[in-house]
């Protein structure tokens, strides 16, 4: 494994973990929070999967109990 996917990993547990901006780019030695940003879309990408998971169960729900009514 590189070094580079190491940080990588790093970074993103850390952002996971709710470990806060600055911090995290000051950990990565990054000049800039800027720089350290681009390990933001991670996060989004677990906010839409979490949606969808979500949107799916309810949908399942909400298709379950119509089922349900027109079976009584």
């Amino acid at each position: 494994m590189k070094l580079h996917a190491l940080r990588h990993t790093f970074a993103t547990r850390q952002i996971q973990e709710n470990v806060d901006l600055y911090t995290l780019s000051k950990l990565l030695g990054h000049a800039d929070v800027s720089t350290t940003q681009i390990y933001l879309h991670l996060v989004q990408k677990d906010l839409d999967d979490a949606m969808r998971v979500l949107e799916n169960d309810a949908y399942s729900k909400v298709m379950g109990s119509l089922y349900k009514g027109k079976k009584s």
